[in-house]
């Protein structure tokens, strides 16, 4: 992920990846709409790095010229796709994805728009299918 960067995490949740990136020696961004208070599962939102308020929408108009990761989309959001789209010729999405994450919208797009230049496999929980995926836009 290192040579992706710089980057641009979105939805950052705790920002444990933000900080595992920037601790790798990635330069990272991390925002999420909700960067502070309680995001579920006894979780609170920016404990592991400082994170900008921005939607996903947002970040990428702030900053345009970075690749884009993203740690398991939310299942059923739309914000994901609307991020995949916003992304220009070359940039990278780089999503730890898994059978429970976006959306069959976002599949799609990632099928037509997107070449796949790595899927990497990851620690995971039993009888998971998670996986880091890296796309360039074509």
């Amino acid at each position: 992920m290192r040579q992706q960067s710089p980057l641009l995490e979105l939805g950052a949740g705790t920002g444990a990846w933000t900080t595992l990136l920037k601790n790798a020696g990635a330069e990272v961004v991390g925002t999420d709409p909700n960067a502070t208070g309680d995001i579920g599962y006894g979780f609170e939102a920016g404990t592991r790095a400082s994170l900008e308020p921005l939607t996903a929408s947002q970040a990428i108009q702030k900053y345009p010229d970075r690749n884009v990761f993203c740690s398991w989309p939310t299942e059923r959001g739309k914000w994901a796709l609307g991020a995949a789209c916003q992304l220009n010729s070359d940039q990278t999405l780089a999503l730890v994805e898994g059978s429970r994450t976006g959306t069959p919208g976002l599949n799609r797009y990632l099928l037509t728009r997107f070449d796949l230049v790595a899927d990497i496999e990851i620690p995971q929980f039993p009888n998971c299918d998670d996986r880091l995926r890296i796309y360039r836009k074509r």
